[in-house]
């Protein structure tokens, strides 16, 4: 079955006439008649019958003309996807290294956009990062010109809001000498040690309950109950728009300040293979003036 074939038949059901059908798919009265007669012989079954000068189906063409809709359905869907996301889209691998890896993605999507380029996000895996177009890190201690430095971000303490409410939890010191497990990030990240160190200067014995690759994760269990999870929120308006997009609904989560705690840190830096117009939108967007 062509995909004209199908048509036929959903037309021939909302026309009944044959001319009218010609008339609709630009084609010639004897070529609809002859794609008729080549359905039929291939179902092997009458599809279309004349009644009063009408052209209608019979009831195994009814029962056909239910899979054209869908077909024909299906084939808009397949247009669509393309005419969106077909191969002509261009893409750029991302590689982020950091402990919030879900909300830099966001960004790299949301900074790419206007130039018409979408993201790869490629696992953290030894050596991948080679081939990455762009890569995003915790902000070394030894600065490297190829690297830009991300607007900093505030690093706050995640709840359950349902928990907080019915403990009477208000601040952070309270909801962390409550029992409840930290939910951490992973091991060997700056975020882990630079909240252990923070802990550990007010006499804090956090119990690990969860150890998670990304900030998101961690808030997204916080936010069930599951935990207290520290994460980084920023304050700048186009980076708390993509962070948006991923953490969960406030209407379940609680930030509590950390009083004392350093800004959470990151950089990026931008293969040498990156097109001249993604890496201008990556720089205009980093360099506008936050709104």
């Amino acid at each position: 079955m062509t995909l004209i074939k199908w048509r036929i038949i959903v037309l021939i059901e909302q026309l009944k006439k044959v001319t009218l059908v010609a008339q609709e798919l630009g084609l010639k009265q004897p070529t609809v008649t002859f794609h008729m007669k080549s359905m039929e012989e291939e179902w092997g079954m009458p599809l279309f019958e004349m009644k009063t000068g009408r052209i209608l189906l019979t009831d195994a063409g009814r029962r056909l003309h239910r899979y054209a809709l869908k077909m024909l359905a299906l084939q808009e869907e397949a247009a669509r996807e393309m005419r969106l996301r077909g191969g002509s889209h261009k893409r750029l691998s991302l590689l982020a290294d950091a402990a919030c890896s879900s909300i830099m993605a966001s960004f790299a999507a949301f900074a790419l956009e206007p130039a018409g380029y979408g993201i790869e996000w490629l696992r953290i895996e030894e050596g991948s990062g080679m081939h990455a177009d762009i890569r995003i890190r915790e902000r070394q201690e030894t600065a490297d010109a190829d690297w830009l430095p991300l607007p900093d971000a505030d690093l706050r303490l995640a709840v359950s809001r349902e928990w907080a409410q019915a403990a009477g939890i208000q601040a952070a010191q309270a909801a962390l000498e409550s029992g409840k497990p930290w939910i951490a990030p992973a091991a060997g990240t700056r975020l882990r040690s630079q909240i252990l160190t923070w802990a550990a200067a007010r006499g804090l014995d956090l119990e690990e309950g969860h150890a998670v690759p990304d900030a998101v994760m961690a808030a997204s269990l916080a936010a069930a109950g599951l935990g207290v999870a520290v994460v980084p929120i920023f304050s700048d308006p186009r980076f708390a728009q993509a962070a948006t997009c991923v953490l969960p609904d406030p209407g379940r989560m609680l930030l509590l300040p950390l009083n004392g705690i350093p800004p959470y840190r990151l950089e990026l830096k931008l293969g040498a293979g990156v097109p001249s117009e993604a890496r201008l939108a990556i720089s205009s967007w980093l360099q506008s003036p936050p709104e």
